[in-house]
């Protein structure tokens, strides 16, 4: 439960406050979740601190840390990929409060849209100045404060897609994939306590040693293992998993978003 609330003049104060053991606030959609079950006592508020806009610089997208989900999911500038698996969060409600920095820094393996970054190799920028690969923040399980989402121009085709039992259930599987000339990207979620990325299937189909859907399917399936969900088998999310990634690449490869 939330005793103290902190609003910092500067992100550098916000910095400081954090090494003291507190929490960033900024949409506030994990830490106010009871499922999370997150012992935040003393938070600090990010509203007005973070950039909220989206803006094209050269080759480079600059998504503001506190831009919403939903501002996301309407955006044109923003690829057509990451607008979907900004829009698959069912309520608009929480997509109006959700941020991508706050998304970023929760790391879930749930999440809808960290596989999509993870295939558009987007970066962040951190309150400290450091740039790196959203993937590597969040195989490293990092807590630094985002400042901006950094989306450079890539080529091929990309699509996310997910697996779960009703509108209002949490996802079975996410998954995410961009295939261009020497270059692909397979990522899910769902699978293991954070969002992956499967370098070898990667490399075959690069290499396109893996080329039909069976083949794809059969390496997902090969280098997986989801642990059981609430209401489904290991096994059926290692299946659907599979089927997921399997269809889109082929899509993708053939030109289809």
């Amino acid at each position: 439960m939330i005793q103290e609330a902190v609003k910092p003049a500067s992100l550098k104060e916000a910095a400081a406050l954090q090494k003291q053991g507190m929490m960033f606030l900024s949409g506030g959609t994990l830490i106010n979740w009871a499922p999370a079950q997150i012992k935040a006592e003393k938070v600090i508020l990010l509203e007005g601190l973070l950039s909220t806009g989206i803006e094209q610089k050269g080759d480079t997208l600059e998504i503001g840390a506190g831009a919403t989900l939903q501002s996301i999911a309407d955006s044109p500038a923003v690829p057509e990929v990451l607008r979907t698996g900004a829009g698959f969060i069912p309520s608009r409600i929480i997509r109006s409060m959700a941020t991508i920095g706050g998304n970023i820094a929760a790391n879930r393996t749930d999440s809808y849209i960290i596989p999509v970054l993870f295939a558009l190799q987007a970066k962040v920028e951190t309150a400290g100045g450091e740039i790196m690969d959203v993937y590597s923040y969040c195989t490293e399980e990092r807590s630094d404060l985002i400042v901006k989402v950094l989306l450079p121009r890539v080529d091929g085709s990309a699509a996310v897609d997910r697996a779960l039992r009703s509108s209002a259930a949490y996802p079975s599987a996410v998954t995410a994939v961009r295939v261009a000339d020497g270059d692909c990207v397979v990522a899910l979620g769902c699978a293991a306590p954070h969002a992956i990325r499967l370098k070898d299937v990667e490399q075959g189909i690069v290499s396109k040693s893996l080329v039909s859907e069976e083949d794809i399917f059969k390496a997902v399936y090969a280098a997986i293992n989801p642990p059981a969900g609430l209401k489904e088998t290991a096994e059926y999310k290692r299946y659907i998993e599979s089927t997921l990634i399997a269809h889109s690449a082929v899509q993708c490869r053939k030109g289809g978003k």
